[in-house]
């Protein structure tokens, strides 16, 4: 797993990303890390304090999981992974990265998102001014911009 620099981490938790990094990661790394036929009907759907939510295409892979729970932790855990916890559902196409998936024929609908002003610009730039690496400077320029680009909710 590409963990990134210890500052990009620390950004991306500070942003309330790193999560959503770690998830990202494993649903493109899902088949090498499970292989077939496990990786065709799992997918990682969400992470929150260690819990890694996997969704499950059928009550029958939903069942045989159990049986494979603790070897999926182990190779789990430098994602930050200590509990995983199974829910049948449907699985996207645009979540399987591996060879020979198709992406979906629609997708949801995206949410709207914020425009960027010029603070918000200028702001990524310095923060990311430092890092010497480009494409870890680039990856930590989009996830910024993403993360600032939400929708804000009210405050109460």
């Amino acid at each position: 797993m590409h963990r990134g620099s210890p500052l990009f981490l620390s950004l991306l938790r500070e942003l309330g990303l790193e999560d959503r990094y770690r998830v990202d990661t494993l649903q493109r790394e899902w088949s090498a890390l499970f292989g077939e036929p496990l990786s065709l009907h799992t997918c990682p759907s969400g992470l929150k304090e260690g819990e890694l939510l996997v969704t499950v295409d059928s009550p029958l892979w939903l069942q045989q999981l159990k049986f494979f729970k603790e070897e999926m932790l182990k190779r789990l855990q430098s994602f930050g992974v200590r509990t995983i916890r199974f829910r049948h559902g449907s699985i996207y196409a645009s979540r399987r990265r591996g060879p020979g998936h198709t992406a979906p024929q629609s997708s949801p609908p995206a949410l709207p998102s914020r425009p960027l002003d010029d603070a918000d610009r200028t702001w990524i730039e310095q923060t990311i001014a430092s890092i010497a690496d480009e494409e870890l400077r680039e990856t930590l320029a989009r996830a910024m911009e993403k993360a600032l680009s939400r929708p804000r909710r009210p405050q109460r």
